[in-house]
Formats: C-alpha cells, sequence, structure tokens
C-alpha cells in the first residue's frame, strides 16, 4: 500500500497502475489503522515527512453553534408532522416540549448541545 501527500490518498499496487511518484510505502497495519481512525471522526493528512497520520478535527466555537442549530433545524423539520392539528396524539404536550427546546437551539446555539429524544407517539 503506498500513500501519496501531493494527492492525499491510498494507492494499492495491485489496483492502480499509476501511482504518484511521492507516494511513500507503508504497512498493511498502518493503513488499516488509519481507515479506523477516520471512521471515528479524525482526519488523515500529511506530516513534515509525508507519512500519513491521523489527526482529531479541531473546530471553532462558532462553527460548532453553526453545527448545533443546523442540527435543531434538521430535527425540528423532521417532527413538523407531530403538531398538525389533524395527528391525533394524546400526548401532544411533549412534543411541544420537544420542539421547544430545538427552538431554543436555534435561536441560542451551544457547543456541546444535549439534544432532546424524539417522543414516541401515543395516538387518541
Amino acid at each position: 500500500m503506498f500513500y501519496s501527500k501531493s494527492t492525499n490518498g491510498f494507492y494499492d499496487a495491485a489496483i492502480n497502475s499509476v501511482i504518484p511518484s511521492d507516494a511513500l510505502q507503508i504497512s498493511e497495519e498502518q493503513y488499516k489503522a488509519l481507515l479506523e481512525a477516520q471512521q471515528i471522526g479524525k482526519i488523515i493528512q500529511s506530516d513534515a515527512n509525508g507519512n500519513p497520520e491521523a489527526v482529531s478535527i479541531v473546530l471553532t466555537e462558532q462553527q460548532l453553534f453553526n453545527i448545533c442549530s443546523a442540527k435543531a433545524k434538521e430535527l425540528l423539520k423532521a417532527s413538523d408532522w407531530a403538531v398538525l392539528s389533524d395527528v391525533g396524539l394524546k400526548n401532544s404536550n411533549d412534543f411541544v416540549t420537544y420542539r421547544g427546546i430545538l427552538r431554543a437551539y436555534v435561536i441560542n446555539p451551544v457547543a456541546n448541545p444535549d439534544f432532546p429524544i424524539l417522543p414516541t407517539p401515543i395516538w387518541q
């Protein structure tokens, strides 16, 4: 397996007929460890010598606020059905409370929100 700093990509000699000239050979164990790190949210980049490394993404507070607000909007949209007058929920107040918390996150986002769990509908 090879890693290229210029393309930030991996190349397998058995599959790829063209491998960039800056590609460095890495072990199968290194390759698997990098992919596992990527699956838990790290990014792969090259170090000063061109070797691949997995690093944590560091977001600014404003980026975290934007993510919070966007997620709250997404959850609100997904629960719009619950507040329609013809839905007929026995626990409609649970949904009103749930959506109120989400609206608060849209207006005043926080860096590490504790999003509420969507209530289970109880039909009349």
